[in-house]
């Protein structure tokens, strides 16, 4: 594994700290000398049944069914060397799945199959797709994120133009679902650049003006949605309409309030764990009971009536954590999800709860943005709003959404040059 990091002059301290934490603290030293890690090795393997034992140089050892590593071939054969895509199906063919040896030959894997098949896989190969290592979800309080933040502010033009600064960003991104860029441009299209720069495409939604991919959030006559009003803007996750609503948000301060606006955040996860801690039924209510958002348009000409449910916490059924929140009275539909109404009455009681853990001093984050901020957020997860303003403001800002499958992409392909 080769490390090198470009000294940078913005947050070279993020960058180290994220990439620490992503890597381990005796991974590598930083600064701008390259470091070399030991090579991981495959050091003994054995047959036990219709699984092979191995033992690497390192003490790891792992237990892998024959059919996964038969139907892990990287051959030409097997796995098409342009496409990058199997093919051959073990599904359909279980006599090729016998073993008839296994050895280590150059501290690889050499396996040959039942027929005379041979199959080679290397130490690291075997380590990076059969232990997923995910980075862990930290979850953080107002007074943290008052504490951090410039811990995970990063310049808008290092993201664009150093794939390490992009890195540290997207990774703390995924660590905390929240970040702050400094930096940008104040005219429109900036959103646009730095999606172009990172390779991270927009998603397309109703609110795109006049056919692109960004929306504009200032005060408007006729307005089609709450944050294009000057009108307080509670706690709130977008598009819940959707039946899957946007992964990542972004926010772009191109002009400010001299009085009022200022942003509001809350980590719906932080305050999901505490709710099931104080209020357990209530936390069962939420995840468990379906709530129906609509939104339709008020034209006379309607172009669209998006409508869709979720529970407010909606559960990753792996681990029984939550892994989404979908929340906003705004566009919460009057159509019932269930109709007991002694559940829709202790539903409300326990919405009602969350809410005030989402605005209490624990959890709720307020902080003015700066004309060139960008505000970065996890859409299902860091509820935001904002605080009233005047009605003749000149605030402006540009927004739009990513979603995580290209996050999660940019991210893997941006490890890859360690």
């Amino acid at each position: 594994v080769l490390v090198k990091i470009r000294c940078t002059r913005v947050n070279m301290f993020a960058v180290r700290a994220v990439r620490r934490q992503v890597l381990g603290a005796g991974a590598c030293r930083f600064g701008t000398r390259a470091f070399s890690a030991p090579q991981v090795q495959l050091a003994g393997c054995t047959m036990s049944g219709s699984s092979v034992g191995l033992e690497f140089n390192d003490g790891r050892k792992l237990e892998i069914p024959a059919v996964y590593l038969r139907d892990s071939c990287r051959c030409p054969e097997c796995f098409h060397p342009s496409t990058l895509q199997r093919r051959v199906s073990v599904l359909n063919q279980p006599g090729i799945t016998e073993v008839e040896e296994a050895r280590v030959q150059d501290g690889a894997l050499s396996v040959i199959w039942k027929g005379g098949h041979h199959t080679e896989l290397d130490a690291q190969w075997l380590l990076r797709n059969t232990r997923r290592q995910e980075q862990p979800v930290t979850s953080w309080t107002a007074p943290w994120m008052h504490d951090n933040l410039d811990r995970i502010t990063f310049g808008f033009q290092d993201v664009i133009n150093d794939p390490s600064v992009c890195e540290a960003w997207l990774q703390a991104f995924k660590t905390y679902g929240f970040g702050r860029l400094r930096g940008a441009n104040l005219q429109v299209g900036e959103l646009n650049r730095l999606s172009e720069a990172v390779s991270i495409p927009m998603r397309t939604t109703i609110y795109g003006e006049g056919g692109q991919m960004t929306f504009q959030v200032q005060s408007k006559p006729d307005p089609n949605n709450q944050a294009y009003t000057a009108d307080f803007l509670g706690l709130h996750t977008d598009l819940p309409f959707y039946a899957a609503p946007p992964g990542a948000q972004l926010l772009h301060f191109i002009r400010k309030d001299e009085v009022g606006g200022a942003s509001l955040f809350s980590d719906g996860m932080a305050a999901a764990d505490e709710l099931r801690s104080i209020d357990p039924e209530a936390w069962k209510l939420l995840t468990t009971v379906p709530v129906v958002f609509e939104d339709i348009d008020p034209s006379e000409n309607p172009k669209y009536h998006l409508e869709a449910s979720h529970p407010v916490l909606e559960l990753d059924p792996a681990t029984e954590k939550c892994r989404a929140v979908h929340f906003n009275n705004g566009v919460r539909s009057a159509i019932l999800g269930v109709t007991d109404p002694e559940v829709i009455s202790a539903h409300y009681r326990a919405t009602a709860l969350l809410d005030k853990l989402l605005n209490s001093d624990k959890f709720l984050f307020k902080m003015d943005a700066l004309p060139g901020d960008v505000w970065v957020f996890n859409n299902r997860r860091v509820l935001h709003g904002r605080e009233a303003m005047s009605v003749t403001s000149p605030r402006m800002l540009e927004g739009c959404y990513f979603e995580w499958d290209d996050i999660h992409s940019k991210l893997r392909l941006l490890s890859k040059r360690h």
